[in-house]
């Protein structure tokens, strides 16, 4: 869950914001991605802080949202990975609530 002030300075964002992850690598990767938890809420953060109301409005922009966020938090991923098959193991990014305030 994430609460922001928007850029526009008038309004928030309540959001639930989930990744939806290879069936086959689940376990690994959810692991991996739980030990840097921390870091990944500060990219999501500071993604939806730059964002004004107006943007939220629009489908088209939250779905280029939610490719921006898939691409941040994958870049936290390992170049090198050894530990699953999938070299993008995070197939999409939900957001499964969204209240604009």
């Amino acid at each position: 869950d994430f609460v922001v002030n928007l850029a526009d300075g008038r309004r928030y964002l309540k959001t639930r914001i989930d990744l939806m992850l290879c069936d086959a690598e689940v376990l690994a990767v959810s692991t991996y991605l739980g030990a840097r938890m921390s870091e990944i809420k500060d990219l999501v953060v500071s993604e939806l802080q730059t964002l004004n109301s107006e943007q939220l409005r629009d489908q088209k922009e939250r779905e280029l949202l939610r490719q921006r966020l898939l691409r941040r938090v994958e870049s936290i991923l390992p170049n090198d990975n050894k530990e699953w098959e999938d070299p993008n193991p995070i197939k999409k990014v939900l957001i499964t609530e969204f209240y604009l305030q």
